[in-house]
């Protein structure tokens, strides 16, 4: 596997990672005059690597200060406790002390040590902290699924207005689930308050990545009526200079399509009942303008460039991505794939470019087997709305929680699988291989995530915690 990408890509941004640190290491000073102070701050994980850039830039200094999160107030002592001896390399100080151990240079602890006192015995050390914290603690949202948790969620911030007002420094929801943020913030809009959903929506949830997926349906099945009609009726198609005209057809068009009985035929049959309709409006219906076969003349010639395509052929997807890019064009002049304009458009745009520009790697396919990847790709790309600064309630990821403050800030989808998420198991190096060589493992993806949920325990001086007891129809 290393060989063959190496083959493909022989040098990429981790040997320009590693090639700067090799300088550095080696001498290389970096520009500018030394500052007296450098301090480095903020970072929960890091490499090897990243971790000799971080020992550079403090020794550029004239003295240095390495800022590391600490165990400290009677709730992150109580939370700690319950990471036993051997669970260091997982609790919520392990990304500190490996950050410190890298970037210092100095031995990292071993952390599998005595199993120590159980922990029943460990809390009972700590149950004049736990008396300290009570009225103190966070808060608890039960619900049975994903929905019903929305709505307790958006009802304890209305309770929370009610009670106190405005805030000063804002409402926070954060979540690790992107369908429960969607949830969220359509409740909170339904109880009348307005929410930024930060976390977006999939790129296939817009209108630039539906109108794409309808376009490839199109094609795929010859000019369909349901795919057809739903591009018809998309807000960025426009087939003509006259605002009605592409809406006034397809309106005709629909209701050929519902007095048609028959099977559809694709294209052909298109044009046949196009013949047969534009004969009844001159004969027949007198008081109708004849234009259908115009109008299907017209989609034919926007759609072709995709309906060449067809079949089991395989193709580079260069060649799809050049076809969609054409038949965007015909049929929705108005909204460039330029880069520009709404959100969703700009990221349909970037999306495009990045597979054209890395489209000589990828393998040939079907124009069923391009539509069905680029589906879940659109599906995977995350756009966020563009908002007006300093909406009050903010729907957001639970790490751009821990930047800010709030004034209230619950915590949503707690469960397990979601936050904290699944360890990833490595594809190439094996675990074991990995903690030899100094990389990161799971223990260090998972002690990130106890660190995170900690700094967010002390975000807000009113934190709720949710989740359910139901996902997707199965306990949880």
């Amino acid at each position: 596997v290393w060989e063959l990408y190496r083959a493909a890509v022989p040098f990429d941004r981790v040997d320009r990672l590693v090639d700067l640190v090799d300088r550095l290491n080696g001498g290389c000073d970096l520009p500018g005059p030394r500052p007296a102070l450098a301090v480095v701050a903020g970072f929960g994980r890091t490499d090897p690597w990243r971790a000799d850039l971080l020992r550079a830039a403090l020794d550029h200094g004239r003295e240095g200060l390495l800022v590391l999160p600490e165990v400290s107030g009677p709730l992150d002592r109580v939370f700690s406790a319950t990471w036993g001896p051997g669970e260091r390399s997982t609790d919520p100080a392990a990304g500190a002390r490996r950050l410190a151990a890298l970037v210092t240079r100095a031995a990292e602890p071993d952390p599998n040590g005595e199993e120590g006192p159980a922990l029943g015995e460990r809390l009972a050390g700590l149950e004049s902290e736990r008396r300290s914290l009570e009225g103190k603690a966070p808060g608890f949202l039960l619900a049975d699924n994903p929905e019903e948790e929305a709505l307790l969620v958006a009802g304890h911030v209305a309770d929370w207005l009610d009670e106190h007002g405005s805030p000063d420094r804002g409402i926070t929801v954060a979540t690790a689930d992107p369908r429960l943020a969607v949830r969220v913030t359509a409740r909170l809009r339904d109880a009348g308050l307005d929410a930024d959903n930060t976390v977006g929506e999939p790129l296939s949830a817009f209108p630039a990545g539906l109108l794409i997926r309808f376009l490839l349906r199109s094609a795929q099945t010859d000019l369909r009526a349901e795919p057809l009609l739903e591009v018809l009726g998309h807000p960025y198609t426009d087939m003509s200079t006259d605002e009605a005209a592409t809406g006034t057809w397809a309106l005709r068009l629909e209701r050929m399509f519902r007095r048609d009985t028959g099977p559809q035929s694709g294209l052909a049959g298109l044009h046949r009942r196009a013949r047969d309709r534009d004969a009844a409006a001159r004969e027949i219906f007198r008081r109708q303008v004849p234009g259908m076969r115009d109008f299907v003349d017209r989609l034919a010639a926007g759609f072709a460039p995709l309906l060449e395509l067809g079949g089991d052929r395989l193709r580079p997807w260069g060649v799809y991505l050049e076809a969609l890019g054409a038949v965007w064009a015909n049929l929705a002049p108005a909204r460039p794939l330029d880069g520009e304009g709404e959100p969703d458009l700009v990221a349909a745009a970037e999306l495009l470019e990045t597979l054209a520009t890395e489209s000589e790697r990828l393998p040939p396919v079907t124009l069923s087997e391009f539509a069905s990847d680029l589906g879940r790709l659109m599906a995977s790309h995350s756009v966020a709305p563009h908002r007006p600064q300093g909406i009050p309630i903010q729907v957001t990821g639970l790490v751009e929680a821990r930047l800010g403050r709030a004034d209230l800030l619950i915590l949503a989808g707690l469960n397990e699988g979601v936050f904290p998420a699944p360890a990833s198991n490595p594809v190439v190096l094996p675990g074991r291989v990995r903690r030899l060589l100094g990389l990161p493992t799971w223990r260090e993806s998972r002690a990130a995530d106890a660190e995170l949920f900690l700094r967010l325990l002390h975000a807000a001086p009113s934190v709720v915690l949710s989740w359910s007891r139901h996902r997707d129809g199965s306990p949880a």
